[in-house]
């Protein structure tokens, strides 16, 4: 066979032969299946419920954005999560003006199907498309459980409507203020949560019922809605003008458990016998114990935040031995102060050396803890004496310690010490750290795994 002919016949034999592999290859291809696409439904499901938002990830829904992201996967996601209500219940538009179409959201309204539906609408501006979403909406009040309405003046004649038509409705919270008829469309909602501001005590809403509340006005408009909230069991109170409450009678509020204030001067007008978690937010000992004495009651979480200082906490730890559980938020400046109530807290054993909150069992610290080598030593050494040391009797053994922090930067002392940390983790003590801006403690508020708040609306 002439050279060339052979040649010709090796590259066909070759060109077969990869034909042949690809031809294999299509049809192993086509044959394969990827293993998300075999996941059963049912799981499915489950990760599409946990794609969606929190309440505490809230900033609007997008055509790009879970749920509708997840229909444009393929058909068989598209089918799963269109047949799912509860994927389309949150309906979260904040400044949707450009966002969020009024097609889109009439198809979420269908998807839903008869689910209650959670309402958080943010929008400023009252422009014709904004108005038009929340006219839809509105048509919508019978299946609202949560309401979170953050609108513009001109928009509440648009809340005429729900008027009577809101049997579901657990939740709300209204911004701006709004004249007090538009307050008497909400007088048959079982409301159990209200957040609101400079509400008067004479609006026509189920004050009695409300187990939460979050308010913000004057002293005297807040001590007589305090005065009808018999069940009330967690609160959070901005108030001004306390002075023109001086001569206002105590209130007493005989299921209150969980109390922040922004301004303490508050304090001196409740008598709160349930009393067990207080927030505060600058120093305020002598309202405090004043108000633990008054009301005879058992305090046992209290947090701190940036604006109450380490000596102050220390004086509030002094009288009340009940607590069990303490957070506070440490400032740059407070690494002196800090120091001394680390010192304090720290058992030395033996009853002649008594040390600080003794029935403390978890311990929590946020902010700049970290800024100062020596202070973050010395606050692992009190971990450790509570540790290792209760034995003696002189405190209950430590059982938490959460650490949150915007930012670390370890040098060798810091590394070392977190290595102690991590020696008394192994060990069995429940070690929380967190970091970045999920860390912060912000609108004296915790993280939920420190202390629950009940009112599903967060800022």
């Amino acid at each position: 066979m002439r050279p060339s002919r052979r040649l010709n016949a090796l590259l066909n034999s070759a060109f077969l032969d990869l034909v042949n592999k690809r031809e294999t290859i299509r049809e192993r291809i086509a044959e394969f299946v990827p293993p998300v696409q075999s996941l059963p439904t049912e799981l499915l499901e489950e990760i599409f419920t946990f794609a969606s938002p929190s309440p505490e990830e809230l900033r609007g829904f997008t055509p790009h954005e879970a749920p509708w992201s997840l229909t444009k996967v393929c058909r068989r996601w598209r089918t799963i999560a269109e047949s799912l209500p509860t994927l389309w219940t949150t309906v979260a538009l904040i400044d949707p003006s450009w966002r969020y179409p009024l097609p889109l959201l009439r198809r979420q309204i269908k998807l839903s199907g008869n689910r209650p539906l959670r309402i958080h609408f943010h929008s400023a501006r009252s422009f014709d498309c904004v108005t038009s979403l929340l006219r839809l909406l509105v048509q919508e009040s019978s299946r609202w459980q949560l309401a979170d309405l953050r609108i513009g003046y001109d928009e509440p004649f648009i809340l005429n409507s729900v008027r009577g038509r809101v049997p579901l409705l657990r939740s709300l919270r209204i911004e701006p203020p709004l004249l007090n008829d538009f307050y008497a469309c909400f007088a048959s909602a079982p409301l159990r949560h209200l957040t609101i501001s400079n509400a008067s005590p004479s609006l026509a809403l189920p004050w009695s019922e409300l187990i939460s509340y979050d308010g913000t006005g004057p002293a005297v408009q807040t001590l007589r809605i305090l005065k009808k909230t018999s069940k009330l069991l967690q609160c959070r109170l901005q108030v001004f003008a306390c002075r023109e409450a001086s001569t206002l009678p105590h209130v007493l509020i005989p299921r209150l458990r969980k109390i922040y204030v922004q301004d303490a001067q508050i304090l001196g007008w409740l008598v709160l016998p349930a009393l067990e978690e207080l927030f505060l937010l600058h120093d305020c000992v002598g309202l405090v114990l004043s108000l633990v004495r008054r009301s005879s009651c058992n305090l046992d979480k209290l947090f701190t935040f940036e604006g109450h200082t380490p000596g102050a906490v220390a004086q509030i730890l002094a009288h009340c031995s009940s607590i069990t559980e303490l957070g506070m938020q440490v400032g740059w400046d407070d690494a002196a102060a800090l120091s001394v109530l680390l010192y304090r807290l720290t058992p030395r054993g033996g009853s002649y050396a008594p040390c600080l909150a003794p029935n403390l069992t978890a311990i929590s610290f946020a902010g700049c803890i970290t800024a100062h080598d020596v202070t973050f030593t010395q606050m692992v050494d009190m971990v450790a004496a509570r540790w290792l040391m209760y034995a003696d009797g002189a405190c209950q053994r430590l059982k938490f310690l959460g650490l949150f922090m915007d930012d670390v930067c370890l040098n060798p002392a810091l590394r070392q010490s977190f290595g102690r940390l991590e020696m008394f983790r192994r060990e069995g003590l429940q070690v929380y750290i967190m970091t970045g801006p999920e860390a912060r403690w912000n609108n004296g508020r915790v993280p939920d795994c420190l202390s629950h708040w009940l009112d599903p609306i967060t800022d």
